[in-house]
């Protein structure tokens, strides 16, 4: 599971959150992207992501596959807002994809 290009472009490898998923990373809905794992340097590393953050939405576009990330990215061309969470905390981090 993980890497097409736009995630590469990013630095990512990620999966959908599945319930089984949201239930090890004790997550309330299973919705968005789990990192697996984070190119240390891609542009998600110098964002501040690493593993086990879930991705949930790219420019306020919602994750379900690592084809919507694709999307986002393509249509972001530049710059692009991520909304993630992290052990209970949801913030936004902006990255450049390469």
């Amino acid at each position: 599971p993980g890497g097409g290009p736009g995630q590469g472009r990013l630095g990512v490898a990620v999966e959908p959150v599945t319930p089984d998923v949201a239930r090890q990373l004790g997550l309330r809905n299973a919705e968005g992207l789990v990192i697996r794992q984070v190119d240390p340097n891609g542009a998600a590393a110098g964002a501040g992501l690493r593993e086990g953050d879930v991705i949930l939405e790219a420019n306020r576009q919602a994750l379900r596959s690592g084809s919507d990330l694709e999307a986002a990215l393509k249509k972001a061309g530049g710059t692009v807002a991520l909304l993630v969470s992290r052990e209970g905390q949801t913030f936004y981090v902006t990255a450049q994809p390469r």
